[in-house]
């Protein structure tokens, strides 16, 4: 989802210009909106892609939006991302911070859903009380 849309949309072509002024506005914070509407159980992870000190500005965010998880990657690293078949994160979460090494994407994946299902179960097992 992207942070930024078109201001105006047109229901036309637009003529041919030397020039062209595009207007943008903020798109609606979806994960952070559905964070704040939580239910028990869910756990939420976001994505930060960023250019430059990916794991601070990945920590702030995962705080401003209320998330359990923020995976953080720097457009700029070394071999790129977008397009690549491997990509290199930061997990942020409630324990602290994780760098992960670059890894291929499908496992990268696989660790994601891993780390979360742990995360969840320890979350939905009851805790002992004592009698």
């Amino acid at each position: 989802v992207a942070d930024y849309r078109p201001a105006q949309a047109s229901q036309e072509k637009l003529p041919k210009q030397a020039s062209l002024q595009l207007n943008l506005v903020a798109n609606p914070d979806i994960i952070a909106t559905l964070a704040a509407q939580r239910r028990p159980g869910q756990i939420f992870l976001g994505f930060a892609a960023e250019t430059g000190n990916a794991a601070t500005k990945g920590a702030e965010k995962r705080l401003r939006k209320g998330l359990d998880f923020m995976a953080a990657n720097d457009l700029r690293q070394e071999g790129g991302v977008f397009g690549k078949e491997e990509n290199q994160i930061t997990l942020i979460g409630p324990q602290g911070t994780e760098q992960w090494p670059r890894m291929q994407k499908q496992e990268l994946a696989h660790r994601l859903a891993a780390q979360l299902t742990q995360a969840w179960l320890q979350a939905s097992t009851p805790t002992s009380r004592p009698a």
